[in-house]
């Protein structure tokens, strides 16, 4: 009985066809055909084998995307890292109402506001549910704690990281993929630092599946300079050092030099990290030579 009851109450909230969903919402059709592929809007009601009916949420979940589109211009893998993406399965609430199933992602931007500006410690179940502007009880749907979430949120974070500094493998030379890599840290990732504080200083307590989770975002954030580091040796570009010890050296020179650069301004941020990487070069290239030029020029 409660399935009919569901399914009524499907068939009265999606009565958008996808013409429509395209006016109300600004998105070509053919897009809106794409996000759903690409799992980016959540499925729509089927009725047959050919139709397909949305409802206001998907209105709601195209302007978003057009705004991380157009506005903050981010990359179809970057949402998908950033604001996650929307399984087939539909849920409901406690009354047999449908649920948005982007409330996952809400509770998770929303947690990650409030923990980069007000740490953990001092942040409730009821602040994250007021941000995110739903119930308690949608949030026990989703996260039975508050410290499953901030881990969540944390490996959102960090993944996102990676996989952005995965994607300057292209750069074939090790000095301006140093570069390259510390540029975007400190002009992207300035908030990172306060994720990071947060979760060293909540793994001494946290649960065993969340300090392995922890360890795991530390490796992650360490594992692309050592292997940078190893790649510099093998050309041999770089001498022979202890490579976890320097990534480690770096990674936290990097942290302090986040404060550095708050409030600088882009062209501050680029000198900055070329006189960086040449300074810290100066002690790990066998031969300086003439390498360092480029590295430590004025933008």
């Amino acid at each position: 009985m409660r399935w009919k009851y569901r399914s009524k109450m499907m068939d009265d909230k999606h009565n958008i066809a996808i013409s429509e969903l395209a006016r109300l919402s600004g998105v070509p059709a053919s897009t809106i055909r794409f996000y759903l592929r690409e799992g980016l809007i959540s499925p729509p009601l089927k009725k047959g084998k050919t139709r397909a009916y949305f409802s206001k949420d998907h209105v709601i979940q195209l302007k978003k995307l057009k705004k991380l589109r157009d506005r903050d211009h981010l990359s179809i893998n970057e949402i998908k890292h950033t604001h996650g993406i929307f399984t087939p399965s539909e849920t409901t609430d406690e009354n047999g109402h449908l649920v948005s199933s982007d409330r996952k992602d809400d509770i998770i931007t929303a947690a990650i506001e409030l923990f980069r500006g007000k740490g953990y410690d001092t942040i409730s179940i009821t602040d994250i549910a007021e941000r995110a502007s739903i119930s308690k009880a949608t949030f026990y749907k989703h996260f039975s704690c508050k410290e499953d979430l901030f881990y969540e949120c944390a490996d959102r974070v960090f993944e996102n990281i990676d996989n952005e500094y995965r994607a300057t493998l292209g750069e074939k030379d090790i000095i301006e993929r140093f570069i390259l890599r510390g540029t975007l840290f400190f002009k992207k990732h300035r908030h990172m630092i306060d994720m990071l504080n947060v979760a060293r200083g909540t793994s001494g307590a946290a649960s065993p599946r969340n300090r392995e989770k922890a360890a795991r975002i530390m490796a992650n954030l360490i594992a692309p300079i050592w292997e940078d580091i190893e790649e510099g040796i093998r050309q041999g570009v770089f001498r022979t050092m202890s490579t976890h010890a320097v990534a480690h050296m770096l990674m936290g020179a990097a942290e302090y030099g986040i404060y550095y650069c708050e409030g600088k301004s882009t062209a501050e941020i680029d000198q900055f990290v070329r006189q960086s990487v040449a300074l810290i070069m100066q002690g790990l290239i066998k031969n300086p030579g003439g390498r360092l030029r480029n590295a430590d020029r004025t933008p």
